[in-house]
């Protein structure tokens, strides 16, 4: 993924996740078992795609309810639970 590509993927997760401060630092992960990527944790939940194994996210850095909040390299933004997915490096906040 390109530097400009990927600083827009991290610019449209950071203005998806509000402007709240603690929710302004971005990890990189990868999906470890397939997983459906959710609208919102509630019951019942609405899918937004099955997410395969390996599949590359941006999250932010804090879970809430167990979930992180996920955005895919097409932009589609949701949803996902913390068990399944590895993270690659500590949270980063764009300058």
């Amino acid at each position: 993924m390109g530097h400009r590509f990927g600083s827009l993927l991290i610019l449209l997760l950071l203005a998806a996740l509000g402007s709240a401060p603690d929710a302004q630092a971005v990890r990189k992960a990868r999906v470890r078992v397939p997983t459906p990527l959710l609208k919102k944790v509630g019951d019942p939940p609405e899918v937004l795609r099955v997410l395969a194994a390996g599949t590359a996210l941006h999250t932010s850095d804090q879970a809430k309810d167990g979930h992180y909040k996920a955005m895919t390299s097409d932009g589609v933004v949701g949803v996902i639970r913390g068990d399944a997915l590895q993270f690659f490096e500590a949270p980063q906040t764009p300058a």
